[in-house]
C-alpha cells in the first residue's frame, strides 16, 4: 500500500530488444494524473543511476488516487519509454 505524502522509489530498467541493459541519454521522469495530465517532470543524471540501465527517483506522493509515471530517454537516436502506475491511499 502506498500512502499519500510518503516517499516511494520509482525504478526503471532500460533494455534493448534483446534484453541487454542500456544507458539512454536525456532521461526524464514524467508524472501524470489519472487523466494523463502532466503533474511534474524531472531530468535524471548519474546520481539517479544504480547500474547499467537501472535508474531510480525518490518521489513524494501527492494527493492523487492514481499516479502514472514514465521514464523516457534516447538510445541510438530512438526514444525508449518505460511506463507504469500505482494507486495511493490516505489511511
Amino acid at each position: 500500500m502506498i500512502l499519500t505524502g510518503d516517499t516511494v522509489r520509482l525504478i526503471c530498467n532500460f533494455k534493448r530488444f534483446d534484453g541487454q541493459a542500456i544507458d539512454p541519454k536525456n532521461i526524464t521522469l514524467t508524472i501524470y494524473d489519472s487523466n494523463r495530465k502532466q503533474i511534474e517532470q524531472f531530468s535524471l543524471d548519474d546520481s539517479n543511476r544504480k547500474d547499467v540501465g537501472l535508474y531510480f527517483y525518490d518521489y513524494v506522493v501527492p494527493d492523487e488516487l492514481e499516479i502514472i509515471f514514465e521514464f523516457k530517454g534516447i538510445y541510438s537516436f530512438f526514444p525508449v519509454v518505460v511506463r507504469d502506475s500505482f494507486t495511493t491511499k490516505f489511511n
